[in-house]
């Protein structure tokens, strides 16, 4: 039979615990499974199932919100002949999770599925989860086809550890980031805080070189970019050497964070900086400076020019508490201007980015943004740079500088010392 309905693709962050059904899931089961409450057959296949040991649930928040059913009857094969994600938790993974626990459970050389050639969702689902098509029924269902699908798990052993990391990662709130570029190999999992994970699997051969993928593709990690060393929870674990790091990325144009990435590389372990990764030209006539000398006259007139001297703020004695700041020049004139807060640990924020008008439009409040960040990524112990801003300047300004929207909270204390809002 056919893999019920999910609805898999683009979905939330959201942690996920998958277990062995028990027959205390069986209500719950047959609760949120619509069909089993009006099909005595699909009852009855829900109960075989858990009292088989072939049901795998998924919870969220202690309740059951999907289950998964893995057999060996097809040809001596694994077989997924359900999975099923309660109407109400589509879209959040929950879909992903099931399938990487039923991987993980199989053991025969090869993994059977199918699903109807309608069901668009489930088979987005299958190809990011490593399966291919293997073949076609029809005239079980009038005019939608039977697409049968198969992952042969005996010659994927670089996506197995990718499974399994997966499926530990689903219960602290990770799920997969959908992308263009994902295969089973590489793939992006992310957390509703913006944290993100790029998984690359391989499978060390007997040179000790990295087989990324496939061993058909030919891409490997030479053993010589796998003599890296790091600390993980006070773990030490093995990881490609700084110097491959900086190289891997010179293969393809950078991106904003590519060169975040390469900068901090670069800065801390005493790499030379790729010419593709050179700082970019400022405008012309114009010049940065870090922590330059500066005047309340100075900020006042970019930041506050709209107000009289003896109204405007004590710049100065903001700078006193900020890590560092940024300062954009045409000859002597200050036309330019951020800096970053610091909480004295990981953390800095992003305050104050103004360009005078009439300089505007010209990139230079772009190059005082990224001149900051590559400040920080160089500063021994800090790890993430925050900045507030709305929808629209995230997408068109921070977002092509590096920054990720995140969820995010604040409180106008002039409402908590009238007593509004608590």
């Amino acid at each position: 039979m056919s893999t019920a309905t999910f609805d898999g693709a683009g979905r939330e962050e959201t942690g996920i615990v998958t277990r062995e059904a028990r027959p205390t899931d069986v209500e719950a089961l047959l609760g949120l499974d619509e069909m089993a409450r009006t099909d005595p057959g699909r009852a009855r296949f829900i109960r075989g199932a858990v009292a088989s040991g072939g049901c795998i649930v998924a919870e969220h928040g202690g309740s059951v919100v999907g289950y998964g059913v893995l057999e060996d009857s097809f040809f001596g094969q694994g077989f997924v002949s359900m999975l099923y994600v309660a109407a109400s938790q589509r879209r959040h993974g929950v879909g992903g999770a099931l399938l990487r626990a039923l991987v993980l459970r199989c053991t025969t050389p090869k993994l059977f599925t199918s699903t109807n050639a309608s069901n668009v969702p489930m088979q987005g689902l299958l190809a990011r989860s490593g399966f291919e098509p293997s073949g076609i029924i029809h005239n079980l269902d009038p005019g939608d086809p039977e697409l049968v699908y198969v992952r042969v798990l005996e010659t994927d052993g670089a996506r197995m550890p990718a499974d399994a990391a997966a499926a530990l990662l689903d219960a602290r709130g990770f799920a997969e980031v959908p992308r263009a570029d994902m295969r089973p190999w590489n793939f992006v999992l992310g957390d509703a805080n913006g944290l993100q994970i790029d998984v690359h699997a391989i499978t060390v051969d007997e040179r000790g070189d990295g087989v990324y993928g496939p061993a058909e593709r030919g891409e490997v990690y030479p053993a010589e970019a796998l003599t890296g060393e790091g600390v993980i929870a006070g773990r030490r674990v093995r990881c490609v050497s700084p110097a491959w790091l900086v190289r891997f990325r010179t293969g393809y144009e950078p991106r904003a964070v590519d060169r975040l990435d390469v900068a901090a590389l670069c800065a801390r372990f005493g790499i030379e900086v790729p010419e593709a990764f050179a700082p970019t030209e400022a405008p012309i006539g114009i010049r940065y400076e870090r922590d330059a000398p500066l005047s309340n006259r100075d900020l006042g007139g970019l930041l506050q020019p709209h107000l009289p001297e003896d109204e405007r703020r004590d710049h100065v004695a903001v700078l006193e508490r900020s890590l560092l700041w940024i300062c954009a020049y045409e000859g002597v004139r200050l036309v330019g201007f951020c800096h970053l807060a610091w909480d004295g640990g990981v953390h800095a924020f992003l305050l104050d980015p103004t360009v005078r008008e009439g300089y505007r439009r010209r990139g230079i409040g772009t190059a005082l943004v990224r001149e900051a960040l590559a400040a920080a990524a160089a500063h021994a112990g800090l790890e993430w740079v925050h900045v507030d801003a709305s929808a629209v300047l995230m997408e068109r300004f921070y977002g092509p500088a590096g920054f990720r929207p995140t969820s995010a909270g604040v409180v106008w204390l002039d409402d908590v010392r009238a007593g509004r809002g608590a």
